[in-house]
């Protein structure tokens, strides 16, 4: 796991200084070992947070036998010691027990081709000084960054906004679009970022740059398997504990301290778990909870009784009111760029880095598994519309125009009809569930009253499978293209490599999840358990949610587990905001008394007396904790980094 930088196209000798600049502002994600190099036109930066071969064997930038490769690396690959053994029949020879050297190796071999053997997390970038072309390349799922810029007849990349910024190769000027993004649904989707010239490497994505300029193409999508919908729920759900036995026995390896968030739902109990049964001792677990009236509002008692029954060595913390006032500074720092969620991922990944350098965490498995009110809510209404149109039908065959029309295509017109509603209800539905601030709202905080500028709909739909007649499969791509590859993954890393501590996620390693995409939905939700009320039931089991998650792994699980309700992770935002946090929200978002302009002097301004509406609207209990939580991260983030 590193942090990694670079500037190709160089021909200015301060390039390497500014390098170093880059390298030093991401000390965070690597403070094991730091690596920089010159080479022709290129200049390489890394630091190393050493996980595998913690010896100088796995320094960073890695030059290729001859000197025509050098690599920079940021991941890890969890297949590489298969991948290692095929090298080695061709020929290959390894001086390090890393899985660095073997992803160098592996573009040798292969060229760009390298990124369909590699499976795990990684952003890499690899420099042939013969031909001068860069070949950078992003994981399948997005799991780890890879920003770039062209700057003045270079290209400058890196795997934090913070480093470019240090570089000088970045203004400190905001991105219109990205920030519209940012207050429409808490995040920023890539390619965009927060910054005007800077863009993110999309998922499963690669680019090469060359004297022909930068190209992009994609080497990897999330596509239906038609064959997958056809094994039985049994056959799916024997196979899907093989894969997950698999993803976390690959995971597992590590030559430093090794531990799992865990929270006491079914995922990271289901981690837990499948640990244990790949013969694991001395698990490590890590929990946090809330104080506040009547006890911590999430599941820290569930985690206690999962690791008292596996018998892991658990730490937990309850943070107070005080401790989240006292770390939000921190806190935005870590995230690099505003989002908002991250605190519950930046508190648990402090409390696991005194123990720990890699944890497993059990993200994903909502989202492959139907386990958001969201799609419950979005199925159940599209089975409600369908049987609404199913009523019309049979009423307009009464009709001599309706019974000719049904006479001369009645599948192709039920079809067309239920087609039109889907299409947009669903993605209007979901964009519904994850917006924070409505398009007017957002109009007016840019100082754009009157103009349309997009809905959350719109800001979504370019990762929409409008096609798919599926309501579930198509919230679970929405949700993993979006929602989890923008928000909770990019946070995920930014925040826990800010603590120098690695993140996996064993749930979603790339095979399980075009296993369970493929899937049939009723395997993963009984739509009929829905009561309308944003609940499937009382429990797992009687809801039916994440049936087949539940039943792949039901003998290794604590008993009682099924009959838990399904509860996402709730944190007392709108309680810190009355409270320990009040006063900075307020002089964030009231005007001040000196009557001086809370914009800045770079990037769009946020309009002083609507961000001032939106607290009144918040006080009076009219308007939404996230709202309020949304302008004051991204004021922090302003003071932090544009203000510099």
């Amino acid at each position: 796991m590193c942090g990694i930088a670079g500037v190709v196209g160089s021909q200015d000798a301060m390039d390497f200084d500014a390098v170093q600049r880059m390298v030093a502002a991401m000390d965070h994600r690597g403070p094991d070992d730091r690596g920089i190099c010159r080479r022709d036109s290129a200049v390489l930066g890394s630091t190393r947070l050493a996980i595998l071969d913690v010896s100088s064997a796995g320094h960073q930038p890695m030059v290729s036998p001859d000197g025509r490769f050098t690599l920079v690396y940021n991941g890890e690959m969890y297949n590489f010691a298969e991948q290692r053994a095929v090298l080695e029949k061709e020929g290959y020879t390894f001086s390090s027990g890393c899985d660095t050297e073997v992803v160098l190796n592996l573009y040798l071999h292969y060229g760009p081709g390298c990124v369909g053997h590699m499976r795990g997390m990684f952003g890499f970038a690899v420099w042939d000084g013969e031909e001068e072309v860069l070949f950078a390349a992003r994981d399948r799922l997005g799991i780890k960054p890879l920003l770039y810029t062209e700057c003045n007849g270079r290209l400058v990349f890196a795997s934090e906004l913070r480093c470019l910024l240090a570089g000088g190769f970045a203004d400190r000027e905001v991105e219109p679009a990205a920030l519209r993004q940012y207050l429409l649904i808490g995040s920023v989707q890539p390619p965009l970022t927060m910054l005007r010239d800077v863009r993110a490497l999309e998922p499963g994505q690669y680019l090469t740059y060359s004297k022909d300029g930068l190209k992009i193409g994609t080497y990897w999508e999330l596509h239906e398997d038609t064959e997958l919908t056809k094994l039985s729920f049994v056959e799916g759900r024997d196979r899907l504990r093989e894969l997950l036995l698999e993803a976390v026995m690959e995971q597992r390896v590590s030559d430093v301290p090794l531990g799992v968030f865990l929270s006491g739902g079914l995922d990271s109990t289901a981690l837990v778990a499948l640990m244990a049964a790949c013969g694991a001792t001395n698990i490590q677990t890590f929990s946090i909870g809330f104080d506040g009236d009547g006890g911590p509002l999430d599941e820290t008692a569930y985690a206690a009784e999962t690791a008292a029954y596996f018998g892991t060595a658990h730490r937990s913390r309850s943070v107070s009111d005080i401790d989240v006032a006292n770390a939000y500074d921190r806190f935005v720092w870590g995230l690099d760029q505003p989002s908002v969620d991250g605190l519950n991922s930046y508190l648990v990944s402090e409390l696991a880095s005194k123990d720990v350098t890699v944890a497993l965490s059990g993200l994903g498995g909502d989202e492959l598994f139907a386990g958001y009110g969201r799609a419950w809510r979005i199925a159940h209404e599209q089975r409600q519309r369908r049987r609404f149109l199913r009523k019309g039908l049979s009423s307009a065959m009464g009709t001599g125009i309706g019974r000719r029309a049904l006479e001369a295509a009645p599948d192709l017109l039920r079809r067309r009809l239920s087609d039109e509603a889907d299409r947009h209800d669903v993605l209007a539905s979901y964009a519904m569930s994850r917006r924070v601030f409505r398009p007017e709202t957002v109009a007016a905080l840019l100082g754009e009253r009157g103009s349309s500028n997009g809905t959350a709909a719109d800001a979504l739909a370019p990762f929409d499978v409008a096609h798919e007649r599926d309501a579930i499969r198509r919230v679970s791509h929405l949700d993993l293209k979006t929602f989890m590859a923008a928000q909770l993954l990019r946070d995920m890393d930014a925040v826990g490599m800010a603590h120098s501590i690695e993140v996996r996620f064993p749930l979603i390693d790339h095979r399980i999840v075009e296993f369970a995409f493929g899937l049939s939905s009723a395997y993963k939700f009984d739509p009929s358990a829905y009561k309308g009320t944003g609940e499937a039931s009382v429990s797992y089991a009687e809801g039916g949610v994440k049936r087949i998650l539940l039943e792949a792994v039901a003998d290794l699980l604590p008993p009682g587990l099924e009959r838990r309700h399904k509860a996402g992770f709730k944190m007392p935002h709108e309680r810190w905001l009355r409270g320990a946090l009040r006063e900075r929200a307020r002089a964030v978002l009231l005007p001040p008394s000196n009557g001086q302009s809370l914009g800045t002097s770079v990037g769009p301004l946020l309009d002083p007396a609507e961000m001032e509406a939106v607290w009144h609207r918040f006080e009076t209990g009219r308007g939404s904790w996230k709202q309020v939580w949304n302008l004051i991260v991204f004021r922090a983030w302003q003071d932090q980094v544009l203000n510099v």
